[in-house]
């Protein structure tokens, strides 16, 4: 079984990722194989928006997240971890879970009818590379993008039969992973930050299928090793590694 800890601060060893550490202790007590990557200090560039991936089924940007996806789809667990940073995660992992967008699909899903293609289209859809082509710096209006183009088809194709609907994107992740989430942030209560909570279950749940074993509020935390010295943080973080 392999674990993978993904800390989404920029303070290396900090309370983050602590309690990160923590859970794969717990994982790695049943036997896990375990693995910590830091965000910080990786070159990931954020999400061009013109879903090369729905065909290719692969960011084609050409960065650090290469290795993750292969590490993220091999793991049978993840662990996702990050400080509140004005009200919401921290911007480096809002960037990183933006560019696992490879990870869902509209054209995959089995609400949507994919709509015919010549094969020229059909061409064209499998090498779509408009992302790259933005992140080299060519205007978005001047580019060709036949995968945002039948994406965009096809769940029109679904809002004409089901007008107050919309489809449910397709995973691509393998079923029965598991995960858990940490929070921390200075301010007292562990429903203080339930949006934020919303938002990563929303992309780790809802997209990515994961089943969600733990949800670790840290509040009243800030300064470093404030996590270590909280018996009730470091228990529950070993407790939730174990549930793996």
């Amino acid at each position: 079984m392999k674990i993978m800890g993904i800390v989404g601060s920029p303070r290396k060893g900090g309370n983050t990722d602590i309690l990160v550490s923590r859970v794969l202790e717990g994982a790695k007590s049943k036997a896990a194989e375990v693995e910590k990557v830091h965000l910080q200090g990786l070159n990931i560039h954020p999400c061009q928006g013109a879903f090369s991936c729905e065909a290719r089924k692969s960011c084609v940007l050409p960065d650090d997240m290469q290795s993750l996806y292969k590490k993220l789809q091999e793991a049978d667990g993840i662990v996702i971890g990050t400080p509140v940073y004005v009200g919401n995660a921290s911007g480096m992992l809002v960037n990183f879970l933006d560019r696992c967008r490879p990870f869902i699909s509209f054209l995959d899903s089995l609400e949507v009818e994919k709509p015919a293609l010549s094969p020229v289209e059909e061409k064209a859809l499998l090498q779509d590379n408009t992302c790259l082509q933005i992140w080299k710096g060519k205007s978005y209006e001047e580019l060709p993008s036949t995968a945002e183009e039948v994406m965009l088809r096809s769940i029109h194709g679904y809002i004409e039969k089901h007008p107050s609907s919309h489809p449910i994107s397709a995973k691509r992740l393998a079923k029965g992973k598991k995960g858990v989430i940490i929070l921390t942030y200075h301010q007292p209560g562990e429903q203080k930050y339930q949006g934020v909570v919303d938002f990563l279950l929303f992309n780790l749940h809802n997209l990515w299928g994961l089943e969600i074993m733990d949800v670790i509020p840290a509040c009243r935390v800030l300064k470093k090793g404030d996590a270590q010295e909280r018996e009730d943080l470091m228990q529950r973080a070993w407790k939730a590694g174990q549930l793996f």
